[in-house]
Formats: C-alpha cells, structure tokens, sequence
C-alpha cells in the first residue's frame, strides 16, 4: 500500500517526517480531550 508506515520510514529522513506526524497527531488528539491510558504524555507528563 503505497504510503504505508514502512514506505515513510524506508525514505531519507523517513524517521523524522514519522516522529512528526505521530507528535502533531498526539496534539490534536489530546486538545479534542481524548486519552490514551498508561500513556504519559509528553505535553503534558501529570495526565
């Protein structure tokens, strides 16, 4: 499946453009309240 995890990571900086979109995901997700049990966020470390 063309633009699947393993093709973005197989490109030049591949890891970066994932650790990007997963941060900006985590974000959104966490703004609209939702949670992720026995996650400690990196925005916020408390929840």
């Amino acid at each position: 499946m063309p633009g699947s995890v393993g093709d973005i990571l197989a490109t030049q900086g591949g890891e970066a453009l994932m650790g990007q979109a997963l941060s900006e995901s985590l974000s959104v997700a966490t703004a609209e309240g939702h949670t992720l049990p026995g996650f400690i966020s990196p925005v916020n470390p408390g929840e």
